[in-house]
């Protein structure tokens, strides 16, 4: 039957509704096929998915394929599999896949994935959210996944995705998909204790008497009230970009304000979010607001800074000056938060970077926000060598107090001394993301030709890339606070540092001083 709730970006999805009793998934072998591009029960389209016929092992048979024809984008095959009245305690998920030239898009999460959730019958998600084998780079020939899941309580329906999530290349392709009810019992997720966040004292984002002094922009440095510098270090911590509760977030500020000795925390958050648009939010986003209300004063009431990120990539656009006109107002001023004003510009000349920054620039002030701005550089950040020759500035107001500007360096980023630190001579420059790779294979969008640099545990890019910051006295926040955003600076939730560059980075922050040997 044909159900009624389809995804629009789905041509067709036929569902077959199990008889009691029954936990089968129909067609997990893409047999019933009518055409190349449709597979019984299977909804594709024909472009970035479809059914086509692959010779496995000297015999021609069906399989589903997903491709990236869009850098970046989303690709995905939806399919609902209803589950009987009395539905089993665990399901058996059994995949034959292989895969080819699966690079990550901008996050280090964005690869192919097969994706389950569990809904009630009010099309709630619910927990525990099954496990997600994920896809990189390219398989040797076809790989058999098999693992189990346990089916919540409640649960009406599951969805299942094979999933490109915003990959910059890469084929998936499906022999089979099996899904069936089992004894097995699934895996236990072992917990492991909690690094406890002090409760915040703060009971509004405005009550600040007391706390973090106001800043401002002086020369290339940044200063207090007093006139005395104020080098703002410390770590990004990442989720709420891509979730609307996020992951452990004032936890991971408390440890580290007081546990690595931070004095600024990067907050990346989007202005769908901020606005509640999205689908599985009923509440306008005032629960994600709050969540912001808390961290900054949590950082507030230890004299540290947040910087307000608004995660967004490309060229900024109208609905992220709506952003600013609203969320300036409710920080108006507030000594401890700054503005990132867009993430990472990219694609884009200079002349356009200037006057869409611009924008969103005088949408923070036109509020009456005062509050210091960040404006990162073109190249996703990374370039600020029009604003070292003066050629591209903004213009704040005469009560502004100031702009900073942005530059995020990764290993294969060269040319250190005319895209920021030229720069730095003139401006207080923010590394707002710098980090060590673990593995080159962890990055693998990143052109072969850009990969020169000697990554991991014995690479010198850590030490040199830390002394520069220290010798110019640059503004930094290490990307990422988050165990499973790339470059990671933590590995678990419990806060242990990575190897090729946590400990560096804790370090850095405890007064450890670095020598550079060598300038990129």
């Amino acid at each position: 039957m044909l159900h009624s709730r389809i995804l629009p970006i789905l041509t067709v999805l036929l569902l077959t509704i199990p008889a009691y009793g029954q936990v089968e998934l129909s067609n997990g072998d893409f047999s019933k096929t009518t055409s190349a591009q449709l597979a019984s029960d299977w909804g594709v389209n024909g472009d970035t998915t479809s059914v086509q016929s692959v010779n496995i092992d000297g015999k021609d048979v069906p399989v589903l394929r997903l491709t990236v024809k869009q850098p970046r984008s989303n690709v995905m095959v939806y399919r609902r599999m209803y589950l009987p009245k009395n539905p089993p305690k665990a399901l058996k998920v059994q995949l034959k896949v292989r895969y080819e030239y699966v690079q990550s898009g901008a996050q280090n999460w964005n690869d192919g994935r097969f994706i389950m959730n569990f809904k009630s019958s009010d099309g709630k998600t619910l927990s525990p959210t099954p496990h997600v084998p994920t896809f990189k780079g390219t398989s040797d020939g076809w790989k058999n996944v098999e693992y189990v899941v346990a089916v919540p309580e409640r649960a009406e329906f599951v969805e299942l995705m094979p999933y490109f999530l915003q990959a910059q290349s890469g084929t998936m392709e499906f022999a089979a998909i099996q899904v069936s009810a089992t004894d097995q019992t699934p895996p236990e997720k072992k917990e492991r204790p909690r690094v406890q966040a002090k409760p915040s004292t703060v009971q509004t984002p405005r009550d600040v008497t007391g706390l973090s002094e106001p800043i401002r922009v002086e020369g290339n440095r940044i200063v207090n009230r007093q006139g005395k510098e104020v080098w703002l270090q410390g770590v990004c911590i990442d989720s709420l970009e891509w979730s609307a509760g996020g992951e452990h977030i004032e936890q991971s500020v408390a440890v580290a304000l007081d546990d690595w000795k931070a004095n600024v925390v990067r907050l990346p958050v989007n202005e769908e979010f901020w606005f509640g648009l999205n689908k599985w939010q009923n509440d306008g986003g005032e629960k994600y607001r709050q969540l912001v209300d808390r961290v900054v004063a949590l950082c507030a009431e230890r004299k540290a800074y947040l910087v307000l990120d608004l995660h967004r990539f490309g060229t900024p656009k109208d609905e992220h000056r709506k952003f600013w006109s609203d969320a300036a107002v409710r920080y108006k001023n507030h000594p401890a938060v700054i503005f990132e004003l867009f993430n990472e510009p990219h694609d884009i000349n200079w002349e356009t970077w200037r006057s869409s920054m611009q924008t969103l620039l005088d949408a923070v002030r036109q509020t009456g926000a005062n509050n210091p701005v960040i404006v990162g550089g073109t190249d996703w950040s990374y370039d600020l060598s029009a604003v070292a020759r003066g050629e591209y500035v903004l213009t704040d107001t005469k009560s502004g107090r100031g702009i900073i500007y942005s530059s995020h360096i990764y290993p294969w980023k060269t040319g250190w001394q005319k895209a920021f630190i030229d720069a730095a001579k003139k401006h207080p420059i923010f590394i707002g993301e710098v980090g060590n790779l673990r593995s080159w294979d962890d990055f693998s969008f990143i052109p072969k030709s850009a990969q020169n640099e000697v990554v991991g545990v014995e690479s010198p890019w850590p030490a040199d890339m830390l002394g520069v910051i220290q010798r110019y006295r640059l503004n930094w926040t290490a990307f990422s606070f988050h165990p499973k955003c790339g470059p990671n600076v933590i590995k678990d939730w419990d806060y242990t540092p990575t190897e090729f560059w946590g400990v560096q980075v804790k370090q850095a922050l405890a007064g450890q001083q670095f020598k550079t040997k060598r300038l990129r």
